[in-house]
This record gives structure tokens, sequence and C-alpha cells, in this order.
């Protein structure tokens, strides 16, 4: 992101790097996407956000950085 990546770039499924992160529980990756103003409750086809996906993985640690940076 320092090298002007965009935090809302979307791979072929319209995943943007926040869904990705939340999904696979990189909390890590999640807070530096969030910190570099990743929109926290952007949603993908089937109206899913990162913290959809975070939770219907039961990864805590993901969700519980998502709602800390102001999911709902």
């Amino acid at each position: 992101m320092s090298a002007g990546a965009s935090t809302e770039t979307r791979d072929r499924a319209f995943w943007t790097p926040l869904h990705c992160a939340a999904e696979k529980n990189h909390v890590g990756c999640v807070d530096a996407l969030l910190r570099a103003g990743a929109i926290v409750d952007s949603k993908v086809p089937g109206d899913w956000s990162a913290l959809h996906m975070s939770v219907e993985a039961n990864n805590l640690g993901a969700t519980e950085s998502l709602l800390l940076g102001g999911a709902s």
C-alpha cells in the first residue's frame, strides 16, 4: 500500500483485499488494511461483507479486528 496499491482492488470474484484477509483470518493484514483506509463494510456479490466472511469461517481474530474497526 505504501507503493500506491489500492485497498479496494477487486479480484475475479469481486473480493477486496479485506475480504480475502478476513476469510483467511490474516489479522495483521486486516488491521493494516483498515489503517490504510479500506472500506470496512464493502460488499461482494451476494451482499457479503468482510465481517460476514470472517464470522462464517469462525475467524475470531479477524472478526474482532473488523468490529473494532467499525464493521456492522
